[in-house]
């Protein structure tokens, strides 16, 4: 008797939260995001342990193009940052019971780009400074707001932990040479430093990966960066015939992986 009835009330308590899920699902279908996120929110005021991982991801993409006509997002620019600012929210917290989901991380940092909150992404590099996961995020935040600095600090970190991939490494690398194409506020011993640092760098990733072709397409571009930089006539000669060497044989490596494709 006493299971009976413990089955039924799962049963009927199941029923209002899994009609609130399918409401907040059709309003976020029809572009109505604050509806969709106030549904969800329901079924945690119900009960705080519930987490739908998936609905998370996809609320928290907040496009106000696929908002119906007339909707306050196509125009309020604080409105469509209040409701970023939740979705932030509920992924932040998400990521304090799972650190280690790397999909809805990524989801927080393409939010967080979105609010420009910063706050958040630093905190996560600052309790996890070795997380191989909160590192590529930190780099994909500073890259896609700009802020080199940021970018160069955490690449810095990324290249010189333990358990870093080629992948990583390669990441690093384009940091520098974004920084030493790019970074017009610097000087040009700055800048030659960053190319020069990511050309050791590369040659890292080359070692842990030797047929690196894309590795090769960024160190030849590094290479010309330093030439750029160096006074020497001799000196720029030598980095531009290295350049060269590097493309070539990324070209030929690419050639290689086409033919080997089924």
């Amino acid at each position: 008797m006493f299971l009976s009835l413990w089955f039924a009330a799962v049963l009927w308590a199941s029923q209002p939260v899994a009609d609130l899920l399918q409401q907040a699902d059709d309003a976020h279908d029809l572009g109505k995001f604050a509806e969709a996120w106030q549904k969800y929110d329901e079924v945690v005021k119900a009960d705080p342990r519930f987490e739908d991982r998936d609905r998370l991801i996809t609320f928290s993409n907040i496009d106000p193009r696929l908002a119906p006509p007339g909707s306050s997002f196509r125009t309020d620019a604080q409105a469509l940052l209040r409701l970023r600012t939740h979705a932030e929210d509920a992924l932040l917290r998400f990521l304090q019971r799972h650190p280690d989901d790397a999909k809805v991380l990524d989801a927080y940092v393409s939010v967080a780009v979105e609010t420009g909150h910063r706050a958040g992404v630093e905190d996560l590099l600052r309790r996890r400074p070795n997380d191989l996961v909160i590192l590529r995020a930190g780099i994909g935040f500073a890259s896609r707001i700009s802020d080199f600095p940021m970018a160069l600090s955490v690449a810095d970190k990324l290249s010189s932990v333990p358990g870093a991939t080629a992948e990583d490494l390669y990441v690093s690398g384009i940091v520098d040479y974004e920084i030493a194409a790019k970074g017009e506020k610097l000087d040009n011993q700055e800048r030659m430093a960053a190319a020069r640092k990511g050309v050791e760098t590369l040659q890292r990733a080359l070692k842990l990966k030797p047929d690196y072709f894309e590795a090769m397409s960024y160190m030849s571009l590094l290479l010309r960066q330093e030439a750029r930089f160096t006074s020497d006539g001799q000196q720029q000669k030598a980095l531009t015939d290295q350049a060269d060497q590097w493309r070539a044989k990324g070209l030929e490596e690419l050639k290689k992986r086409r033919t080997q494709q089924p």
